[in-house]
Order: C-alpha cells, then structure tokens, then sequence
C-alpha cells in the first residue's frame, strides 16, 4: 500500500482518486458520495474486492436509479475498475 493516509480528506479524497483516473472521471464523483462511498476508506473497501465484485459496485454506483441507464460508457468501467484494482497497490 501506499503512504496514503486513510481516512483523510472525506468527498475530497473521493473526488481526488477519480480525477487520477486517466482519463479523468472526477464528473462521476456525486454519483459515488450519493451511492455512500464518501471517503478513502470505502475506496480502501472496494479495492480490496475481487474484480468481479468491483465491476458490480461500478453498475449499482453507475446506474440512474429512476431510467435503469448506464451513466458511463464501457470503456469508462474498464477505467474506473482498472483503476480500483491498480490505486492502492503502488
């Protein structure tokens, strides 16, 4: 793990994880803090999961509850799991 300090930084560590994101996916940072992933250590949480298990919170996170629509596009899932999995493992 990195020398992240968990616990820090409430919605900003949220939004600053999603603006690492390449390409940037800080626009979806509401959607993740409405969901109730509002600080480090459920973005600590959620990369400890199995990809599979990832992938799943992305949808429910990514999903409009009132259409049932995707919010992203495929390849901006690929991004955000990617990332999950990679964030805390340097």
């Amino acid at each position: 793990m990195s020398d992240r300090q968990l616990g820090t930084g409430g919605t900003q560590a949220v939004f600053s994880f999603l603006e690492q994101c390449t390409p940037s996916m800080a626009h979806l940072h509401q959607h993740f803090v409405s969901f109730g992933c509002s600080d480090e250590e459920y973005l600590l949480a959620v990369s400890s999961w199995p990809p599979e298990v990832v992938r799943n919170f992305l949808i429910q996170v990514l999903t409009d509850r009132e259409t049932g629509e995707m919010l992203v596009s495929s390849m901006d899932m690929f991004v955000l799991q990617t990332h999950f999995l990679a964030y805390y493992q340097t």
